[in-house]
C-alpha cells in the first residue's frame, strides 16, 4: 500500500531528479519573437503550423535567439506580441483588456539571470522549473521553461503571454499570484511557502476545524472569481481550464492564491436574439482533457462545447478534496472508470453533516458539481455564498465544536477513500 508518507517520499525523490536535470540545463531565458517571413541562418528556428479557428496562429513561424545573439528586428517582436484573436463572426470580446498588448520587460528579466552561483532550485512541474535568484532573502522566484519539454511554439508563447497578463490584471487580489515581470516563456512571480496540495497531505488537514476548511474554501472560490475578471460584474472574460489543488499556492501564512493561467481561454460573447439581444457566452470546443484526473467537468471528459462553468465544476471538486483529503470517486479503479461516472453525471457521495461550516462546504459542492453547466452558479456566486457563510460562522466562534473535521467525518471518510490513492502531484503542469 502507498501511504501518504510514501507518496511524499516519492514526491521528494522526483523533486531531486528534477533539480538535477534543471541544474544541468540551466541557461538564461531566451528572447522570443514571431514573424511570418524573417529567416536568418544563425537563428535557432522551430517552425510549427496551426490550422485552428485562431487566425493569428495560422502559418506563423517562431524564432528564438540565445541571449548572446543580436536581437534584430525587435520592433517586429513587440508588434506581433499582441494576443491572437478568439473573436469569430458574431462572437466578440466584451472587455478592452482582452485585446491589450503584452508588456514584456525582457531587459529586467535578463538582469535577474540564472548565472549567479547563489541561485537556488526550488521545484519543477511538467513544463517549468522554479528558481530563487540571489539566495533566499528575496520575495520572488523565476519560472523558466524546462528544456526538452516544450516545442517553443507560437501556441506556447501565447499561453505564457496570457498567463502574465492575467496575473498583472489581478494585482489587487490577494488570492491570485502576483507577477513582477516576464519575457516570453520566463516570468518572475511572488515566492510561496507551500501549496494547497501540501496542506491536504499534511497533519494540518487532519487537524483542521470545519471553520478553517470553510475559510480555505472561500479563498479558493474568491481566487477563481477574481481570476475570471468579470466585465460589468456579470461577464467572465477568461477561464482557467486546469483547476486542481496544486494550482493554489500559499503566498502568506494561511493565504492561498491561484496561479498557472497559460492553458485557459479568453471568452467571447454574442447577442442572444431570443432575449432582447442580451449577451450570451460563445462556447468553445476542445479535443478533450487527459484522462488522468477526477477533477474535471462532464463536458471536458466528453469533449462537448464548454464555457466558464467548467471552472465552477472543478471548484466543487477542490472543495471535496479540502473536505475529505482525496479526489471525488477516489475509490473507483481504474481512473478511466471514475471519469466515465463523472462524464455521465453520477453524483459523488457526500457526508450528512450538521456543523454549519461543513454544511456550507457540502452545499457548495452540490451547487458546483451539477451535470448541466447552465444549472451551475457562476464563480462569483459561489464565492459570495461561501463568504456569507464564513462571516456568519466567524461571528459565532463560541458555538464551534472542538472536534476536527476528520473526527466529525470519521465514518464517512473510512467508507469513501482508499489509503493507496492520494492525489498525484506529478500531474501538475507547473
Amino acid at each position: 500500500e502507498r501511504s501518504n508518507h510514501n507518496i511524499l517520499f516519492l514526491s521528494n525523490r522526483n523533486k531531486l531528479r528534477r533539480q538535477q536535470n534543471a541544474q544541468q540545463q540551466r541557461v538564461p531565458p531566451r528572447i522570443i519573437y514571431v514573424t511570418e517571413s524573417l529567416k536568418r541562418d544563425h537563428h535557432i528556428e522551430n517552425e510549427k503550423y496551426y490550422h485552428d479557428r485562431h487566425s493569428f496562429r495560422k502559418n506563423k513561424k517562431l524564432h528564438f535567439l540565445e541571449p548572446s545573439g543580436q536581437l534584430q528586428h525587435g520592433d517586429r517582436y513587440y508588434e506581433n506580441h499582441k494576443y491572437d484573436s478568439y473573436e469569430d463572426g458574431d462572437c466578440e470580446y466584451v472587455s478592452d483588456w482582452q485585446k491589450q498588448e503584452a508588456m514584456p520587460n525582457c531587459n529586467t528579466i535578463h538582469e535577474v539571470g540564472l548565472a549567479n552561483p547563489d541561485i537556488q532550485y526550488i521545484d519543477g512541474g511538467g513544463f517549468k522549473d522554479v528558481w530563487k535568484p540571489f539566495g533566499t532573502n528575496v520575495s520572488y522566484v523565476m519560472k523558466t521553461t524546462r528544456n526538452g519539454n516544450m516545442d517553443y511554439s507560437v501556441e506556447d508563447l501565447w499561453g505564457d503571454r496570457q498567463d502574465a497578463l492575467i496575473m498583472d490584471k489581478n494585482t489587487a487580489s490577494p488570492y491570485v499570484l502576483n507577477i513582477f515581470g516576464y519575457c516570453a516563456f520566463t516570468n518572475v512571480v511572488q515566492s510561496i511557502t507551500d501549496t494547497l496540495w501540501d496542506w491536504v497531505h499534511s497533519e494540518h488537514q487532519k487537524k483542521a476545524t470545519p471553520l478553517e476548511m470553510l475559510r480555505i474554501s472561500y479563498m479558493v472560490a474568491q481566487g477563481v472569481a477574481d481570476m475570471q475578471l468579470y466585465e460589468d460584474n456579470q461577464y467572465p472574460t477568461n477561464i482557467h481550464m486546469d483547476l486542481k489543488v496544486e494550482q493554489f499556492l500559499e503566498t502568506a501564512p494561511g493565504v492561498y492564491s491561484v496561479n498557472d493561467f497559460n492553458r485557459g481561454e479568453f471568452l467571447t460573447y454574442e447577442k442572444d436574439k431570443e432575449y432582447n439581444d442580451t449577451l450570451k457566452v460563445c462556447k468553445y470546443e476542445t479535443s478533450g482533457h487527459p484522462q488522468d484526473t477526477r477533477m474535471r467537468s462532464p463536458e471536458e471528459y466528453a469533449a462537448t462545447p464548454q464555457d466558464d462553468k467548467v471552472d465552477v465544476f472543478s471548484l466543487g471538486s477542490i472543495f471535496y478534496v479540502i473536505l475529505t483529503g482525496h479526489e471525488p470517486f477516489n475509490e473507483v479503479r481504474p481512473i478511466l472508470k471514475a471519469t466515465k461516472l463523472i462524464e455521465h453525471g453520477t453524483p459523488v457521495k457526500l457526508p450528512d453533516v450538521a456543523d454549519p461550516s461543513l454544511v456550507a462546504i457540502v452545499k457548495a459542492i452540490q451547487k458546483c458539481r451539477v451535470f448541466n453547466s447552465s444549472d451551475r452558479p457562476n464563480s462569483r456566486q459561489v464565492a459570495e455564498f461561501l463568504h456569507k457563510a464564513l462571516e456568519e460562522q466567524e461571528n459565532n466562534k463560541h458555538q464551534m465544536p472542538s472536534l476536527s473535521t476528520r473526527e466529525i467525518l470519521h465514518d464517512f471518510l473510512k467508507e469513501s477513500s482508499t489509503p493507496d490513492a492520494p492525489i498525484s502531484k506529478e500531474s501538475s503542469s507547473e
